[in-house]
């Protein structure tokens, strides 16, 4: 992050592969006095990634479902084992955009529903948050804020 700033100090959005990066850009943004003007984003929602939402260090993460992922290859693996048949395409495990509020016209949950729903070591309980079963279905949230400039993006 902090070599995207030295080549474009007028980030405004940043997209990260997972939410530890979202949290390491964050701590470089606010560093260089620009935590405020950047919107980070992420994948993964782990629980440590939506309390960081809740706390304004994330903007949104997508929530992926990694027990469900799992289950579904067993699944596969054990129907490929019994009769042959390979699985082909696009199959959905399960998305949740978590933002600190629901987005009006996309498809995404508040923070409670994503402490709910993550996975890894919740909050201050201290448990597992790993669920066995999580939303399903199509959703591919895609969400532009309003904004008169075009945003200048850095992926990590």
């Amino acid at each position: 992050m902090e070599t995207c700033l030295q080549k474009t100090p007028d980030i405004n959005l940043v997209y990260t592969i997972n939410e530890p990066a979202a949290a390491g850009a964050f701590t470089a943004l606010k560093s260089a006095g620009k935590e405020k003007n950047v919107v980070i984003v992420s994948v993964d929602g782990g629980c440590e990634g939506v309390k960081n939402v809740g706390a304004g260090v994330i903007a949104a993460t997508s929530q992926q479902y990694p027990l469900k992922m799992a289950a579904m290859g067993v699944e596969a693996g054990v129907a490929y084992a019994k009769t042959g048949k390979k699985v082909s395409g696009y199959t959905d495990t399960g998305v949740t955009l978590i933002s600190a509020k629901p987005l009006p016209g996309v498809d995404s949950k508040d923070v409670k529903t994503g402490t709910d729903l993550c996975w890894g070591k919740k909050g201050t309980a201290g448990k597992n948050g790993c669920r066995r079963s999580a939303p399903s279905g199509p959703s591919s949230p895609c969400c532009s804020p309003a904004s008169s400039s075009r945003p200048r993006a850095s992926a990590f």
